[in-house]
């Protein structure tokens, strides 16, 4: 008996290859000079740096995106307008890449309340309002008391040039 194989299964299963090669190729690639974002909230990032011997950690700040200024060993160092420290290159992004990997946690998980956030202020920051605030509505929905959401989406509002809402 001769096994058959699905000549387009075959080609998606090369496909799927040849990108994850390509993306481990990137993985490898230095991110200084980059712009990058972060994929969980602020809070739940450490940023800090080694001070007079002992090591500090800083609050993370609720701006981006950052420039990465060094890397090392997956660690990246940033400047937050006020301090310089270290993060964990794992919980960042590239800014050029950052849609696609929000979009696709957001098709994973719809309650993803972070990602909807990030890609709403994509949707904002290409002027695309409507987009934006129907991310940011979802963000309320989710959680009542995200005042960033609010916010964002009242920025959206305000892009519309809807002053009233």
């Amino acid at each position: 008996m001769r096994p058959w194989i699905h000549v387009p299964a075959l080609l998606i299963s090369m496909a799927i290859i040849v990108s994850l090669e390509a993306q481990g190729a990137d993985k490898d690639k230095s991110w200084v000079g980059e712009s990058i974002l972060p994929t969980k909230p602020g809070k739940d990032i450490k940023f800090g740096d080694r001070v007079d011997g002992k090591q500090v950690y800083f609050p993370f700040p609720n701006i981006w995106p950052f420039k990465v200024r060094e890397e090392k060993e997956g660690w990246l160092r940033l400047h937050d307008g006020r301090r310089e420290g270290w993060v964990d290159k794992n919980d960042f992004v590239l800014a050029s890449e950052a849609f696609t990997y929000f979009d696709n946690r957001v098709q994973n998980n719809p309650r993803d309340g972070f990602a909807l956030a990030m890609r709403g202020a994509f949707w904002l920051e290409k002027r695309e309002p409507d987009k934006a605030i129907k991310d940011f509505d979802e963000c309320i929905r989710l959680n009542a008391k995200d005042s960033p959401a609010f916010n964002n989406r009242g920025q959206s509002w305000f892009v519309k040039k809807d002053l009233e809402k």
